[in-house]
């Protein structure tokens, strides 16, 4: 978990949280106090987080989000009240002041969100998903005689069932029945 970004005005506040992350596991790639500074450290990540104020000396969080790659998860410091204004809504927040556990608890879920949405693009390694899925109903209507409304129905219950996409679930199909 290295690819940690801590954006504050204050830099003193920004180490800090560097060292509350720290001593809980986590490795912080930079502090920086501008968002020009962020996206610089940000441009080379393949995947991270970035832990931010509301407001950085250059620009908004608003506007940095948009400016950050999707693979680049987001978490805003702001008060209560500017949580309540519903101006970042879409963003995760925590409200100042900052309690550690409830840090810590919301880096870990978010780099936890991270690598489950990288392990599903790796899994869908073997093409895209709606061909795993026509190749998947074509199978099922071959060998079991459904209708591709019958097909579209099991692979539908059956990745319910498991808890898996729809595209895992014909990729185990596809996998099982060749």
């Amino acid at each position: 978990m290295e690819n940690i970004i801590i954006a504050l005005p204050k830099e003193e506040d920004g180490r800090s949280l560097r060292s509350i992350l720290v001593r809980s596991g986590f490795s912080v790639l930079s502090v920086c106090t501008t968002a020009s500074q962020v996206l610089a450290a940000a441009d080379d990540l393949d995947r991270g987080i970035v832990i931010c104020s509301v407001k950085l000396v250059d620009m908004p969080c608003t506007e940095l989000r948009e400016l950050l790659d999707p693979s680049v998860e987001m978490l805003v410091l702001a008060s209560r009240r500017q949580i309540a204004e519903g101006t970042l809504s879409g963003m995760v927040c925590l409200s100042m002041p900052l309690q550690t556990e409830d840090l810590i608890d919301s880096v870990h879920m978010l780099w936890t969100g991270l690598q489950e949405r990288r392990g599903r693009r790796k899994s869908d390694t073997g093409g895209k998903k709606e061909q795993l899925l026509r190749d998947a109903k074509a199978l099922l209507m071959e060998r079991n005689h459904m209708s591709e409304e019958e097909a579209h129905r099991y692979l539908q219950r059956t990745s319910m069932v498991s808890g898996c996409s729809i595209a895992e679930t014909a990729k185990k199909v596809l996998t099982l029945m060749n």
